[in-house]
């Protein structure tokens, strides 16, 4: 329903409010799909602004890259039970509204990971999103994160939050 800089205003305003009840050490973000996109873009705009980050993030099967350039997701659109480049590319355009796809507002992958706050990272092998979870894990590292990667084999899009699947209740 909005475009991603009025999404990203009223999410910093959520956090400034959670920062009013709670010290910025016991704020713990958990997103999934668009909400990991979200929490990590998020977290991105706290370090420029220097605001107090919050302790941990969990990101499942988070949007890493929003223009789903990445060679690497054409095979895997076969095997996707769940998303389409065609159907996320399309949400992705409609909230980028005048903004490139390649914006870090819009795709964390582009952003800066300096300073960045302990981070879990879900990926599955059938998600078309992987590929670029794969490339922002390999940055995280690189600028010294202190960060995991729960990779599901055979698992789709979201896995750990499908309540019937086995490896989602492990």
């Amino acid at each position: 329903e909005h475009d991603i800089e009025t999404i990203a205003k009223n999410i910093d305003a959520i956090y400034a409010k959670a920062l009013t009840q709670y010290d910025a050490s016991d704020i713990i973000l958990l997103g999934g799909s668009a909400g990991g996109n979200l929490i990590l873009t998020l977290s991105q705009r706290l370090i420029k602004n220097k605001i107090p980050l919050p302790s941990k993030l969990i990101a499942v099967c988070p949007v890493a890259e929003a223009s789903f350039s990445n060679p690497e997701i054409v095979p895997l659109e076969k095997i996707d039970p769940m998303l389409s480049k065609k159907g996320v590319l399309s949400a992705s355009k409609m909230t980028a509204m005048k903004l490139p796809l390649k914006d870090e507002l819009l795709s964390p992958l582009y952003g800066s990971f300096d300073h960045f706050p302990k981070t879990h990272l879900f990926a599955a092998e059938e998600d078309i999103l992987t590929p670029d979870i794969l490339l922002m894990y390999e940055k995280m590292k690189k600028a010294k994160v202190e960060v995991s990667l729960v990779y599901g084999k055979s698992m789709p899009h979201i896995w750990p939050f499908i309540p019937f699947m086995r490896a989602s209740k492990k």
